[in-house]
């Protein structure tokens, strides 16, 4: 078998093994990042797929990949440039650290969108081959949003796997440096030469759309999700319980165990706390958001602050917006309305009635109380 052959069946399978390791390890943790790696990996899988399809039915005979109305190489491809810029902004929170970057990628995936849309439009309406036009320079979009993605790596990573999603990112950067000028460069052959061919005892080595530097990055990738998976899935296992034996089960202490129980319990309190100090002047913040902070699902948030306060997470939250509220209204300065906005709430009269209902009286009843107080001990 030749080497470009061989070299496309490692990458085929290095695809599908690699989703099948993220929709394993996102069925413990059900993040955002994971779903849109895996459909990067798919569709780059069966964009590959039907390349080697091709070459085998062109070398030895068998029929060619079912292509009407369309090609479908070139939509998958854009799909998995969709899908791999949302994974980056996700993976690296640009939400959280880098808004305007967030939404330039953004942006970039819409124009992908349609760009696809456009694609599959052109080639219904006029062939391939104008179709392939616009293709070849979207591909060249991606360039830039490869670069931005570099420069704010370089700059801020710290973390092992954001150093490996910057390495995994220079690979695909390289291939694609080796793409644009071997497809573009009036030059080609010796580029092909130097760039792109490798001779080895086993045949010439080819880069072929960048497939060699899809094979580094996804490596890359899938090891950096794998750490991160792993070190939300310990901060979940925090709060689980011993992993006991059955065998020796019977000579653990039941002390022990209470105790270590609540001491897990006090520090998932402490990071449901941290989390609510930060943000609990937000509106908009609920369930998901806390849910998301500390790597468990909404559901097991809920029942685990059920289980240590008996509250839900909506009363908790609201608990905590209103405990804040209690010592604001010591500072004179403060309105009752302005102090409702700073917890959280924004409709004053919803405020005064959860106020009411927790400490048994309004928050204007509860200011006048704290002033006679204030003037009896005067």
């Amino acid at each position: 078998m030749e080497m470009i052959s061989f070299f496309t069946i490692c990458l085929l399978t290095l695809l599908l093994f690699c989703s099948y390791v993220a929709y394993a390890q996102w069925r413990n943790t059900r993040d955002d990042a994971t779903p849109l790696y895996i459909g990067y990996l798919l569709a780059a899988d069966l964009h590959y797929l039907r390349q080697f399809w091709i070459d085998l039915a062109r070398d030895h005979g068998y029929p060619y990949p079912p292509d009407l109305p369309l090609r479908w190489d070139s939509p998958l491809s854009y799909l998995s440039l969709i899908c791999y810029i949302l994974f980056i902004a996700k993976i690296l929170d640009f939400q959280q650290q880098a808004p305007r970057l967030n939404r330039l990628f953004k942006s970039f995936a819409l124009g992908y969108l349609i760009l696809l849309v456009t694609h599959i439009v052109m080639q219904l309406l006029w062939g391939y081959s104008a179709a392939n036009g616009l293709y070849q320079g979207a591909r060249i979009l991606m360039f830039p949003v490869m670069v931005l993605a570099i420069v704010f790596l370089y700059r801020h990573a710290v973390q092992f796997y954001q150093k490996l999603i910057l390495l995994g990112c220079l690979f695909l950067v390289g291939g694609m440096i080796s793409a644009i000028l071997t497809e573009f460069a009036p030059w080609q052959d010796p580029l092909l030469d130097i760039i792109r061919a490798f001779q080895t005892p086993w045949g010439t080595f080819y880069f072929y759309h960048m497939k060699v530097g899809i094979f580094l990055d996804v490596i890359c990738f899938s090891w950096a999700l794998t750490l991160l998976q792993k070190r939300k899935m310990m901060a979940g296992a925090k709060t689980d319980p011993m992993i006991i034996q059955p065998n020796v089960a019977r000579f653990v202490a039941v002390e022990p165990l209470l105790q270590f129980k609540k001491k897990e319990q006090e520090i998932f309190m402490q990071q449901v706390d941290d989390f609510l100090s930060k943000n609990y002047a937000d509106e908009a913040m609920g369930v998901q958001n806390l849910a998301k902070q500390i790597y468990l699902s909404p559901s097991q948030t809920t029942r685990r602050i059920k289980e240590i306060t008996g509250l839900t997470t909506e009363q908790y939250i609201r608990h905590y917006r209103l405990t804040r509220a209690y010592t604001l209204l010591k500072d004179p300065n403060k309105s009752i309305t302005d102090i409702a906005l700073d917890v959280g709430f924004k409709d004053v009269s919803h405020f005064s009635t959860c106020f009411k209902r927790q400490f048994g009286k309004s928050p204007s009843e509860m200011r006048k109380n704290a002033g006679k107080v204030k003037e009896d001990a005067g």
